[in-house]
């Protein structure tokens, strides 16, 4: 999967914007996930599930309706609420 591919799929999938530090063509882990996380998920908790593998080789931002970078104790239901 290609970085640019993970963003979208990200996107689809959670409701929430990634950028991955990486060119756009550059291989990355499979996001394969069908179903968004629970909105009570905190970002530090999907950070070390579901972009573990991610982390482990690429550097990435998640960012919130603002343009800005939540922090880890924030909801995935608050992120996605900021789309809005």
């Amino acid at each position: 999967m290609k970085s640019w591919e993970f963003e979208d799929a990200f996107w689809e999938t959670e409701g929430i914007q990634i950028v991955i530090r990486a060119p756009r063509n550059e291989d990355v882990p499979d996001y394969s996930y069908e179903r968004a996380c629970s909105g009570n998920t905190t970002l530090a908790e999907l950070r070390r599930g579901r972009l573990a593998a991610l982390g482990e080789e690429f550097e990435y931002e998640i960012i919130d309706g603002d343009n800005e970078t939540p922090n880890g104790k924030t909801k995935l239901s608050t992120i996605r609420d900021s789309y809005d």
